[in-house]
C-alpha cells in the first residue's frame, strides 16, 4: 500500500522521534537512584511508544519489503500507553511494583497472541498483505482500532482522576507540594486527551479527508511524537524522578490492599489506619479537643513548622500522637488539610519577619524560605490565600499604617 509523499517525510520524521525515544527509554530504565518501579514503568511507556510508531514508519518508507518479519512489531504495544502511565502514579503513590499491577497488561497479551499466527507467517505473505490492503481495512482490524481507543480512553480518564487524588492525597501527608504533586504528569495526560480526539477524528472521517487508515496512523504517530517527547525530556528533569525512596509516597505499601494496587485510589493508609502508629493511645475515651490543644502547644512551643521537610509522620512524633489522629483532628476540628494548615503557620511567621526592622535586608522569599517554605509559588499561593495580598503589598500597608499612627 503506497502512500503519499508528505506522509512518507512524516514517517522519516517519526522514526527519528521513534529512535529518540529508545534513547529516553534506556535511561531512565537504567537510572539507580529514586523511584526505580515509577522510573521503569515510564521508560516501558515512552519505549512502547516508540515501538507502536514503527509500524508506520515501515509503511510510510517503503521499507518493510526489507525487513517483512518488522511489521506489525509495534501494533500490539499500542494497548500498553493507557496502562502504563497509569501505572506510574500508581507507583508514585506506593514507591512500588506489586504483581498483581500485571493484570492492566492484559489487553497487550491478549492481542499479541492474536497476532501470533501473522507473525509467525513467512515474510512474502506479509509483504503481501500489507500491498493489497488487506492488512489495514478489514472489519477485524477496524474493531481492534475502536478498541484501542476505548482502551486509551478509559485509562486516560482514570488517570487523570488518579492524578486529582494524589494532590489531595500528598496535602494530608506533607508541607511542600510541588516536588510531588506530578503536575506535569496532568499535562501530558491533557495533551494524550488532544490527541485520542484527533485519531478518533482521524479513523472515523478518514473518507471524508481523503485519507487512508495507514495515513490517519502515519498522522496521529507524528502528533503524539511531538507530544510524548517533549514531555518525556521535561519528565527527565522532574525532582520525583531522582527523590531518595520514601520521600514522595503518600500510601503505605506494606497496608494496601489488592484493590489499592489496581486502582491506586486507596485512601492514604498509613495516615488513616489506627494501627500506622503503635501507641497506647484509645480514641474513644480522649476528647479530640484534647489532641488538639496538645497539636497547637507543640506548634507553638516547638515550631516545627519551620522545617521545610516537614510530614504528618515527623509532626506526629514532634506531638507524641499518632500520624492518624493528628489528621482527623486537623481534618475536623480546623476543617483543613496537613498542607494547608502548616502553611498557615509558615505565612503568620513570615508576616511577622517581614515587619521586622531587623529582617529588612533580606528579601521577602529568603524569609519565606527561613520560616519552611521550600517554593516560591507556593509561599505566593498561601501568602495570598491567608492575608489577600501580596509579600510586597503587605509590607507597604503595614509600615503605611504605623506612619500613620505617629
Amino acid at each position: 500500500m503506497m502512500v503519499r509523499a508528505p506522509f512518507v517525510y512524516l514517517g522519516i520524521v517519526n522514526l527519528l522521534a521513534g529512535l529518540q525515544g529508545f534513547f529516553l527509554t534506556i535511561e531512565l530504565a537504567g537510572r539507580r537512584a529514586g523511584n526505580r518501579a515509577a522510573n521503569r514503568l515510564l521508560a516501558l511507556f515512552i519505549g512502547s511508544f516508540s515501538l507502536a510508531i514503527l509500524g508506520t514508519v515501515l509503511a510510510a518508507t517503503g521499507w518493510y519489503s526489507r525487513v517483512p518479519h518488522l511489521i506489525r512489531i509495534g501494533d500490539p504495544f499500542v494497548f500498553l500507553l493507557g496502562p502504563t502511565l497509569f501505572l506510574y502514579v500508581v507507583a508514585h503513590r506506593t514507591g512500588r511494583f506489586h504483581p498483581v499491577m500485571l493484570i492492566h497488561l492484559a489487553p497487550f497479551c491478549f492481542y499479541l497472541l492474536f497476532l501470533l499466527p501473522f507473525y509467525l507467517q513467512p515474510g512474502a505473505v506479509k509483504i503481501e498483505l500489507v500491498e493489497n490492503g488487506t492488512l489495514f481495512n478489514t472489519p477485524w482490524m477496524r474493531g481492534i482500532t475502536l478498541l484501542k481507543l476505548v482502551v486509551n480512553l478509559a485509562y486516560l480518564v482514570a488517570t487523570h482522576f488518579l492524578v486529582r487524588r494524589h494532590r489531595q492525597d500528598i496535602r494530608e501527608v506533607f508541607s511542600e507540594e510541588r516536588k510531588r504533586n506530578l503536575q506535569w504528569i496532568g499535562t501530558l495526560v491533557t495533551m494524550l486527551f488532544i490527541t485520542w480526539i484527533v485519531a478518533a477524528l482521524g479513523f472515523a472521517w478518514a473518507d471524508w479527508f481523503g485519507l487512508s487508515p495507514l495515513e490517519v496512523n502515519i498522522t496521529i504517530a507524528f502528533i503524539m511524537a511531538i507530544f510524548i517527547y517533549a514531555m518525556g525530556y521535561r519528565g527527565l528533569r522532574q525532582p520525583e524522578i531522582s527523590a531518595p525512596d520514601g520521600e514522595h509516597y503518600p500510601l503505605d505499601a506494606e497496608k494496601l490492599s489488592l484493590a489499592g494496587w489496581l486502582t491506586g485510589f486507596s485512601p492514604g493508609v498509613w495516615i488513616k489506619s489506627e494501627s500506622a502508629v503503635n501507641q497506647s493511645v484509645d480514641p474513644s475515651t480522649v476528647r479530640d479537643q484534647q489532641y488538639l490543644s496538645q497539636l497547637l502547644a507543640a506548634m507553638d512551643d516547638k515550631k516545627p513548622y519551620l522545617r521545610g521537610d516537614l510530614t504528618l509522620e515527623n509532626l506526629s512524633r514532634e506531638v507524641g500522637l499518632p500520624a492518624y489522629l493528628l489528621s482527623k483532628v486537623i481534618n475536623e476540628r480546623l476543617n483543613e488539610n496537613f498542607f494547608e494548615f502548616v502553611n498557615r503557620y509558615r505565612v503568620e511567621a513570615v508576616k511577622a519577619r517581614l515587619v521586622d526592622p531587623k529582617n529588612q535586608a533580606f528579601t521577602n522569599l529568603a524569609i519565606a524560605y527561613d520560616c519552611g517554605f521550600q517554593s516560591k509559588s507556593t509561599f505566593n499561593e498561601a501568602f495570598k490565600r491567608y492575608t489577600g495580598m501580596t509579600p510586597s503589598q503587605y509590607k507597604r500597608q503595614y509600615f503605611m499604617l504605623q506612619e500613620n499612627r505617629q
